[in-house]
C-alpha cells in the first residue's frame, strides 16, 4: 500500500512487448540494492501504453531508482 509521503517514479517500457523484461529488471535491481518499494502498480495511459508507477518512502531510494531507470522514465 502506498503511503501519503511516498515518491512515485513512473517507468515506461521502451519497446512494445517488453513489460516482462522491464518488470524483471526493476525487481532484480531493487533486490540487489536491498530497496523495498512502498508500492508497485501498472497504469494505463490514454494512448493505451502501459507504465509502472513505483512508489518509495525514501527520497534517496527514489532518486537511486530514477537514476538507474532514467532512460525509461
Amino acid at each position: 500500500m502506498q503511503s501519503v509521503n511516498s515518491l512515485i517514479i513512473r517507468v515506461k517500457p521502451m519497446l512494445e512487448g517488453s513489460l516482462g523484461g522491464l518488470m524483471n529488471a526493476m525487481r532484480t535491481w531493487l533486490d540487489h540494492q536491498k530497496i523495498q518499494p512502498a508500492g508497485f502498480k501498472p497504469a494505463a495511459l490514454e494512448d493505451g501504453a502501459v507504465v509502472f508507477d513505483v512508489a518509495f518512502g525514501s527520497a534517496a531510494d527514489a532518486a537511486l531508482f530514477q537514476t538507474a531507470f532514467a532512460p525509461l522514465c
